[in-house]
């Protein structure tokens, strides 16, 4: 008789409790889906020892993308996919909503092109795919057929919250770095670099050359040239 198989899916502690249910509902004559709860610092669903997951359903997309947190972190989004992007080698964002034109028209004074900014930002300047679920049932079903090809077929090892990526690529490397400055997205990063080609140029350049990038408002100008050219006071 065949031994029945076993994934395991680490879980963080802040996911909806329904989703603990769906998973292990997910479980079969031969396959038994064992849920583990931690608390994550980087990513909701770790599946392998290099794939984990950052899940966001439509309102919660926006409020990470547009809003602040309760530590007054504006957009906060783009630290998070660049935390996954940096601690795993194979990173996804999962977007959980039943038509993508809600996505669009739940917030009315976001403009639909805001959001997609935002999207092509994680999918093209952290290279961090996002893959669409209709709701909470049928992301656990992607969650578990990607534990089972990782853990079943590909043999890649049990999930570990503290998975470390082997290397970033050198521009993204430079994206990283000048999103680490508060207030600067990936999409706001990517167009300073485009039109500067260094970081280096972009530190040296004034507000005035700031401004000149497109969407680049005075804001975000005094906020750069702020934090490279004022005096460390400890």
């Amino acid at each position: 008789m065949k031994q029945r198989d076993k994934i395991e899916i680490v879980v963080d502690m802040r996911e909806p409790t329904e989703m603990i249910g769906e998973l292990e509902d997910m479980s079969t004559d031969e396959c038994e889906v064992i849920v583990r709860r931690d608390t994550l610092e980087i990513g909701d669903y770790v599946v392998s020892s290099d794939i984990a997951f950052e899940r966001k359903a439509f309102p919660d997309f926006l409020h990470s993308a547009f809003d602040e947190n309760e530590q007054h972190e504006k957009g906060y989004l783009m630290r998070q996919i660049a935390d996954l992007a940096r601690e795993y080698r194979k990173p996804a964002l999962i977007l959980e909503g039943a038509e993508l034109l809600d996505l669009y028209t739940l917030r009315p004074g976001i403009h639909p092109n805001a959001i997609r900014g935002k999207l092509h930002a994680v999918a093209c300047g952290f290279r961090v795919p996002i893959i669409p679920t209709m709701n909470l049932h049928d992301t656990a079903a992607m969650l578990v057929t990607a534990a089972k090809k990782a853990q079943l077929v590909n043999r890649a090892g049990k999930p570990s919250p503290h998975g470390k990526r082997s290397h970033l690529s050198l521009d993204e490397k430079q994206v990283y770095l000048i999103t680490a400055i508060m207030g600067i997205g990936v999409d706001t990063a990517i167009r300073l670099l485009g039109h500067f080609k260094t970081p280096q140029a972009i530190m040296n350049a004034t507000e005035s050359e700031l401004m000149a990038v497109h969407l680049v408002g005075k804001k975000t100008a005094a906020t750069i040239h702020e934090i490279v050219a004022t005096d460390y006071k400890p």
